[in-house]
């Protein structure tokens, strides 16, 4: 990995090595399923064998006045006011974006309230059906763009929630660890919290909005499809809330 660098010379962190090689096996898998190349027990055999990652990056969650900050933002163009509603959606529905673009016809109004029901990608047999919890939830889905979403990738999101963050104002500082190649030993760093925010922010900010509420991790698990043990690790709810219900 010492060949390697990004483009300005930067060296690569190991998790982003890790990354790329996550992402090579996955493509390798992908392709020997669609043309046949080896059978499913090879496979389930496949190994990467990842290198010792010592870093310790701060994932945030955002706070109820920092979601709140985000919806009252009013975007400079309709691309960044798409990219920004997707973002909120992930946020107060706890799903990938990829999941929440197929909501278009998984919406079921049964009184008052609004049910969805999806098969997340990552696991297509396991259904889901929640209500939706929070108001914001509501305005963006159903009052503003009526279950048509904008066809708005992870990436898209990646690439301009950041800048879209500080422009809204979200402020303060995050110390994270961050262990780079040819280094021993992790560095800490600050960083602006609005550089911590990313896709992976919106599930762990689902989490602990219900933590904070006092769900406990079963229920919140039964919302987002993932087991309670990874609930836990994404619980990063240590602020102050204001209710957005």
């Amino acid at each position: 990995h010492d060949n390697y660098t990004y483009d300005n010379g930067t060296p690569y962190t190991i998790s982003s090595i890790n990354s790329i090689l996550k992402y090579a096996k996955s493509a390798v898998t992908l392709c020997a399923r669609a043309n046949k190349y080896l059978t499913e027990m090879e496979i389930s055999s496949l190994k990467v064998r990842l290198f010792n990652d010592k870093s310790a990056p701060n994932h945030i969650a955002l706070r109820d006045d920092e979601i709140m900050c985000l919806y009252n933002y009013q975007p400079t163009c309709e691309h960044d006011e798409k990219i920004r509603d997707m973002f909120l959606l992930e946020c107060t529905l706890g799903h990938r974006i990829t999941d929440i673009l197929r909501l278009d016809e998984r919406v079921e109004k049964i009184g008052d309230n609004y049910y969805v029901a999806m098969f997340p990608k990552k696991t297509p047999n396991k259904k889901i059906e929640v209500g939706l919890i929070f108001e914001i939830t509501k305005k963006i889905l159903i009052d503003k763009y009526h279950c048509q979403l904008p066809d708005i990738t992870k990436d898209m999101i990646n690439k301009n929630i950041k800048r879209i963050s500080k422009e809204a104002g979200i402020q303060g500082e995050e110390l994270q660890s961050f262990h780079y190649q040819n280094e021993s030993e992790p560095k800490e760093i600050k960083r602006p919290r609005y550089e911590c925010i990313s896709t992976h922010t919106g599930r762990r900010t689902f989490v602990s909005l219900l933590s904070a509420r006092g769900w406990n991790y079963e229920q919140i698990s039964k919302f987002t499809g993932q087991t309670t043990k990874m609930v836990e690790h994404y619980d990063k709810a240590t602020n102050k809330y204001i209710d957005i219900y």
